[in-house]
């Protein structure tokens, strides 16, 4: 080894440092399983805890009644806790040197980095134990909120854009148009209206100044609902998904990635820019910087119809990116996010 324009050597010292992982897609599914069951045990217990106690009142009630002493049993209910985390070994080595300083380490400058790493490994596996549960807690919201959503709403937006999909087609002049022809104008119309439910900033400044409006209307005529009833719904909202749609950068495990990387090269992202070096794999780390409303903006002014402008590269081209996506029902089942994110990709491949 030659060392140029260093007037001094010094020491080398590298330290292994191995920590448990559980920033995976396996440790999220089989963490959120675990902590349904959780909750749903924990449910059963606090029945269980006041059905008993029901029992001992009402034997405590026949004692004194009878004129006996009561002597209350003792029941310990086993205490229902998460199961820790699925982890794997990740390894790493951090390295010091002297160099320039022509000095070896002193032990205790040894003892202070190994102490310093053995800290920086406890706080890593922490910080990620606590991201995980986080995601898992958000991810139990989700499904709550997709599971209403699905049984009372949907079917309402489905209709609302059936119908308002055949309103936008452009009216017949003297010529009838095809079959054909009012069928790809209906699928645009769609396409637009899927992309309204992002990022529509003006309509969505309307939609709220019309419901203050009526707010204030209700006030007027004594109209106001009571605060246990619930508010009537309004389908297809303008940006109804944006607010869940930036939530997905606050998560630190992402299932289904390929739904966020075909949108992503579907607006010209490229393999660099979303993902790791060298591969194909989406980096959830790059990507999290990118989900926000400059990207909302960019899905409001795609345009899948007419020519395309430019250079593609080949992931960027139609039978690679309906190749990239997942299934639909697999999606679907898993976050409803995720499953308009993936409507509106779809429909915009069927559309180009």
């Amino acid at each position: 080894m030659h060392f140029f324009r260093v007037p001094r050597l010094g020491s080398y010292f590298a330290i292994r440092l191995e920590y448990q992982s559980c920033l995976s897609v396996e440790a999220f599914d089989a963490g959120l399983q675990d902590m349904l069951s959780v909750f749903d045990r924990q449910k059963q217990r606090a029945e269980d805890i006041k059905a008993w106690e029901e029992t001992q009142r009402e034997m405590q009630e026949e004692a004194e009644a009878a004129g006996e002493a009561f002597t209350p049993e003792q029941k310990v209910f086993e205490e229902i806790e998460i199961a820790p985390f699925k982890t794997e070994k990740v390894t790493y080595v951090v390295c010091l040197n002297t160099m320039g300083q022509d000095r070896r380490f002193t032990e205790e400058e040894r003892k202070m980095a190994l102490r310093t790493i053995q800290r920086f490994r406890n706080t890593w596996e922490e910080i990620e134990g606590n991201n995980l549960e986080k995601d898992i807690e958000a991810q139990i919201e989700h499904m709550e909120m997709g599971k209403k959503y699905r049984e009372a709403h949907e079917a309402l937006d489905n209709a609302e854009i059936e119908i308002k999909s055949e309103q936008m087609c452009p009216k017949e002049g003297d010529e009838p148009t095809s079959d054909s022809v009012r069928k790809i104008n209906i699928e645009k119309a769609k396409f637009t209206l899927y992309t309204r439910g992002f990022f529509a900033p003006e309509e969505a400044a309307l939609f709220q100044k019309q419901k203050e409006r009526e707010r204030l209307r209700a006030l007027q005529n004594n109209e106001a609902h009571d605060d246990g009833e619930e508010e009537k719904y309004t389908p297809c909202v303008p940006q109804q998904w944006k607010e869940e749609f930036l939530k997905l950068k606050d998560l630190h495990v992402i299932k289904f990635p390929r739904v966020l990387q075909t949108l992503l090269f579907m607006l010209k992202y490229t393999r660099e820019e979303i993902c790791e070096r060298d591969t194909c794999k989406l980096d959830f780390k790059k990507v999290k910087a990118l989900i926000n409303e400059k990207l909302l903006s960019q899905m409001s002014n795609y345009n899948p119809s007419g020519p395309r402008d430019g250079q593609f590269k080949v992931y960027q081209k139609l039978r690679w990116l309906n190749a990239n996506l997942p299934k639909f029902d697999e999606v679907e089942e898993h976050s409803l996010i995720l499953s308009k994110i993936y409507q509106w990709v779809k429909q915009g491949l069927n559309v180009r």
